[in-house]
């Protein structure tokens, strides 16, 4: 993977010009990128555990030329995962973003980290709001669930947790490891997705099993 974001709009004609074209500034490639229509955002993540946004309509309606318009374009969201401190006052190696997702009812942006935590960051204040801890292994997807207020995560660790974002306590876990209806071992979460209504979750494990 390399770390160029090129965007192309599925109704243009053949041979048409990328809308854009932007590399990011650090780490080995982008894991994730998020548009909110809402606030006419695109959001990136990458390995490096940032997470910036920028302004749609800066890109639409530059004048800067499409080759560098990502050396130009300053992010309006500029986030990071948190470190922790060891023995000593150490502090551990920012943890790598798999995957993000948004929160609509306020200004906050949900990380799945490689630490094997989730997060909420304020995109106001740029500050960690609620730690998500329970899984065993790194994280590879996350979905929010505005509705009902919560956040639902898929490990490596072969779970999907369901978690309070009041309280960040996790209220549901889903392992087909436990499940004897499945009579099968845990493999790792790859994909989790909510339909339109929030009513019903979908999970993909690795061994291609849909539940």
């Amino acid at each position: 993977m390399d770390r160029s974001l090129h965007t192309l709009s599925p109704l243009a004609p053949p041979n048409s010009q990328w809308v854009l074209a932007m590399e990011w500034l650090s780490g080995k490639y982008l894991t994730k990128l998020v548009t909110v229509l809402l606030h006419n955002l695109l959001n990136l993540c990458g390995d490096d555990g940032l997470i910036r946004g920028w302004k749609w309509n800066e890109f639409t309606e530059s004048e800067i030329p499409v080759s560098t318009q990502g050396n130009h374009m300053e992010p309006v969201v500029d986030l990071v995962n948190p470190q922790h401190r060891g023995p000593w006052g150490a502090l551990s190696p920012t943890p790598e973003n798999n995957a993000i997702a948004l929160g609509t009812q306020d200004a906050s942006i949900f990380s799945a980290a490689g630490d094997s935590c989730a997060y909420c960051l304020d995109v106001e204040t740029t500050k960690i709001k609620k730690g998500f801890r329970g899984h065993l292994d790194y994280l590879h997807c996350i979905v929010s669930r505005n509705s009902s207020n919560q956040v639902i995560t898929g490990s490596e660790d072969g779970t999907a947790r369901i978690w309070d974002c009041k309280s960040g306590k996790c209220i549901r876990v889903f392992d087909q490891g436990k499940d004897k209806k499945l009579n099968r071992f845990s493999t790792s979460v790859r994909c989790i997705a909510l339909d339109s209504s929030n009513s019903w979750l979908v999970c993909f494990w690795e061994d291609t099993t849909l539940v």
